[in-house]
Parts: structure tokens; C-alpha cells; sequence
């Protein structure tokens, strides 16, 4: 593959930037349900920032109203 580290790097700022301007609320968490990104409109409607509840647990940052049950790694 003929990718070098910054062209990676364009495409992976080009892709967040697509994701951030989403009109869905976008929240991303790992297998430990540590949050690890939200999107602008996932932190207007949570009020949150992102600096704020990254790395911390997505039930105990948000509750059940967005980390409920239907979470696959609840």
C-alpha cells in the first residue's frame, strides 16, 4: 500500500470532519464502554464536551438516556 503517514493522516482528519457534521448525534465508545468520541451534534444535545467525558464510562457520564440497554456491551 502506498500510503504514507500524511496522506493517513488527511484522510483520517477529512473523515472526522465529515462525521462531526453530521445532523445525528454520533457517541462512540470501546468494549469497556469508556467514551471516545463524540460528534458536535452528540454534545449539543448532551451538553457535554468531549474533553469532558472521554475515557469516562458511558452509563456513569450519561445514564441510561443514552447509554441504555440497547447497548451491545451493556
Amino acid at each position: 500500500m502506498g500510503y504514507d503517514l500524511a496522506k493517513l493522516l488527511a484522510e483520517r482528519e477529512n473523515l472526522l470532519t465529515i462525521v462531526d457534521n453530521l445532523m445525528e448525534g454520533i457517541i462512540a465508545h470501546d468494549k469497556d464502554r469508556r467514551i471516545i468520541y463524540l460528534n458536535r451534534t452528540a454534545e449539543q444535545i448532551t451538553r457535554f464536551k468531549l474533553e469532558g467525558v472521554a475515557g469516562r464510562d458511558c452509563h456513569e457520564a450519561f445514564g441510561v438516556a443514552f447509554c441504555g440497554g440497547g447497548s451491545s456491551f451493556s
